[in-house]
């Protein structure tokens, strides 16, 4: 995706209303299940976050073996969701969550090779953010247990909030690197 101000834009409110959703999903655990459709929208929205940070990658310049781990998770996370979607393949999302762990530790461990200064701590934040989560999730299943996992479910959409605020630092601080791009570069190149 072109890293651009109009995408940025639209890449900010996508995962401003993604966060308002995520609490509302949050708050309609309590009372009601909430719909297949809001957890389906959350999912798709990530997915353009996720493709628009590899975006942020490239503009920043990194090395392809940085944006490589977050292209494999975007590939991963556009078949988890056409799987839950379409209702094919429900049998392995318990694969996908392996494979999303493994991923997020390469996740984690390639952001710290980030050479841009201005991008690296939003984006080790971000990593972090996966990373605990995950971690989060997958140590309450085993100390919690199978027997109130049913109030365990009801905090976990909770936690999904942490790696969408720091897409939403990323996006600021694309913004202001926009920003700072367009007032330093020279105005002959407008046209009327």
């Amino acid at each position: 995706m072109k890293v651009n101000k109009k995408n940025n834009t639209l890449m900010r409110r996508l995962a401003i209303v993604s966060i308002a959703i995520t609490f509302f999903a949050f708050i309609l655990e309590f009372n009601y299940t909430p719909s297949f459709i809001l957890h389906s929208f959350i999912a798709i929205v990530n997915v353009f976050l996720l493709w628009y940070l590899i975006g942020v990658l490239q503009l920043a310049g990194e090395d392809q073996a940085i944006q490589t781990p977050f292209s494999i998770l975007l590939g991963i996370s556009i078949i988890s969701v056409f799987s839950n979607v379409l209702f094919i393949g429900t049998q392995i999302t318990g694969a996908f969550g392996v494979l999303n762990s493994i991923l997020i530790v390469y996740i984690f461990l390639a952001t710290f090779k980030i050479k841009n200064p201005e991008f690296s701590n939003p984006f080790r934040f971000y990593s972090a953010a996966l990373l605990l989560v995950t971690g989060v999730t997958l140590a309450s299943i085993f100390f919690i247990g199978f027997d109130s996992l049913g109030f365990y479910i009801k905090f976990v959409t909770v936690f999904d909030v942490l790696p969408l605020f720091a897409i939403l630092m990323i996006i600021n601080k694309t913004g202001k690197v926009l920003n700072n791009d367009a007032a330093s570069a020279p105005n002959d190149n407008l046209t009327a």
